[in-house]
């Protein structure tokens, strides 16, 4: 089918897959479980607004900002394509809850995709993120 977009991710107990004919889609699925170098991960791979928003947290928010930030990240590299080949702090996001949201593109416009958080069951955070073929 002439424009059929699809992505997959499993993680753990849990799979996802997204297919549209909108424009292009990524999705991707992580169980929240503790990391030893969370802070060390978030330091060297992601942007800086997006480690002091998630390191001005605690606890399990601190986890869960964490996940929200890798699985934006993720699902949009996978809609363009590139995967995790790209430097992940070329893509800044959202890191909350309340406002998933690309927030700066290294060469494009963030206002092109949108996002979506999901939590498909307890204890995983997901994103989708698609562009319109208007976008």
């Amino acid at each position: 089918m002439e424009g059929l977009h699809f992505s997959s991710s499993s993680s753990g107990q849990c799979c996802l897959i997204a297919i549209t004919t909108v424009g292009p889609v990524g999705v991707d699925v992580e169980k929240v479980v503790p990391r030893t170098h969370l802070d060390r991960i978030a330091e060297t791979r992601f942007a800086s607004d997006e480690t002091a928003a998630i390191m001005s947290l605690e606890g399990e928010a601190r986890l869960r900002a964490f996940y929200n930030c890798w699985t934006r990240k993720e699902a949009y590299l996978k809609a363009t394509g590139t995967g995790l080949t790209a430097p992940l702090d070329r893509v800044v996001v959202s890191v909350d809850d309340e406002r998933p949201a690309i927030v700066a593109l290294d060469g494009g416009d963030p206002a092109k995709w949108s996002v979506a958080s999901l939590e498909p069951r307890p204890g995983y955070v997901a994103a989708v993120v698609w562009r319109d073929r208007t976008g």
